[in-house]
């Protein structure tokens, strides 16, 4: 009553993260929104201790970015989910954390083109999905993405159950997807006759 009035409860402190996804929120409305030109990102670029002497390309950014938000959410192991299990979804008594929200897991179908026994590899954590863009159009360089490749020559096959070194067939299969899903675009092609980079135009 009178010690509740005189003393009342002071609100929760912000975590960092929340700090962070706040502050890019203000940078994405500002330049969506705001009346300058440019806007400087240097405070968030603290929150994340990023250098910002260092210049990086998109690809580099997104990948160190998703990092520092995966390692500041990271107090917590997450389990690993089988193909039935559905991905966690916002409702009004379960709220995921970002991590939730941006991780899916895949692995790798190998089959061996000798005995046709195939394997698979145990998930893996991905954060975003790097697709080509010379493809066309998106369902098409995501088909690519998906598609098969084989392992033959130099880089063949050791199959656990002919136990011969043999031509094989891989192909990625998503374990489970995130709620959201990123697609980081590869504007950069490497030419290994050059050994450079050149953009996909």
């Amino acid at each position: 009553s009178s010690s509740s009035s005189a003393n009342p409860r002071k609100p929760a402190r912000a975590s960092h993260m929340e700090l962070v996804i706040s502050s890019l929120q203000t940078a994405f409305c500002q330049m969506e929104r705001g009346i300058q030109t440019d806007y400087s990102l240097a405070d968030f670029a603290e929150m994340l201790h990023l250098r910002t002497s260092e210049q990086q390309d998109p690809l580099e950014f997104s990948g160190l970015f998703f990092d520092k938000i995966r390692s500041m959410t990271s107090n917590t192991t997450l389990p690993t989910r089988s193909k039935a299990a559905p991905a966690p979804t916002l409702t009004p008594t379960y709220r995921p954390s970002v991590t939730d929200l941006i991780t899916g897991q895949e692995g790798y179908k190998t089959t061996c083109l000798s005995c046709n026994h195939s394997s698979c590899s145990a998930p893996a954590d991905f954060i975003q999905l790097d697709v080509g863009i010379d493809s066309g159009d998106l369902a098409s360089s995501l088909e690519s993405l998906m598609g098969q490749e084989l392992l033959d020559g130099s880089n063949m096959y050791q199959c656990s159950s002919c136990g011969k070194r043999s031509s094989a067939m891989r192909e990625r299969e998503l374990v489970s997807t995130p709620p959201v899903l990123f697609l980081q675009l590869m504007r950069y092609k490497f030419d290994m006759n050059t050994l450079e980079k050149h953009k996909v135009t």
